[in-house]
């Protein structure tokens, strides 16, 4: 890595894992440092996760593109679509 450059690194969900719980949400952000702050605001408004209890129970990746996430008590993955 050359000097005065950082390098965040890749974290990856696994479902063999359970993450989630009923008492919290984890969301991990992957998209540009840049513009964190707008996809932290636009997560935190959309209709799926504007509240505190919509998000509980919830592992989401948030990207450019797409919110995905992880339910407690659903075995699949959800995708919704900016």
């Amino acid at each position: 890595m050359a000097a005065g450059k950082h390098s965040i690194p890749e974290i990856k969900v696994s479902t063999a894992v359970p993450l989630g719980h009923l008492s919290y949400c984890i969301a991990y952000y992957d998209v540009p440092l840049a513009e964190m702050a707008v996809y932290i605001r636009r997560f935190l408004r959309h209709p799926q996760f504007n509240t505190h209890a919509k998000r509980l129970g919830k592992v989401s990746k948030i990207t450019t593109q797409r919110i995905e996430f992880w339910q407690v008590g659903h075995s699949t993955k959800s995708i919704i679509r900016w």
